[in-house]
């Protein structure tokens, strides 16, 4: 089973107890854990930063229209 570490969520070997990355010690509950699901959250925050770039420069180009 693939395990990542809690702190960085880099992907950690079977036998490793501490991250070669960040130096974070494991403990056995979390070296069976699933990395958190990072996508959803991100492509939800994308969307709404696009949503407000929009949003401003609408904004702008009605205040020079007028």
């Amino acid at each position: 089973m693939v395990k990542f570490c809690s702190k960085c969520n880099e992907k950690m070997s079977e036998g490793d107890i501490v991250c070669k990355y960040c130096g974070t010690f494991l403990s056995t509950s979390e070296q069976a854990a699933p990395p958190p699901d990072q996508k959803t959250g991100s492509k939800a925050g994308t969307i709404t930063w696009i949503i407000i770039i929009i949003l401003i420069v609408a904004a702008i180009v009605y205040y020079f229209s007028k």
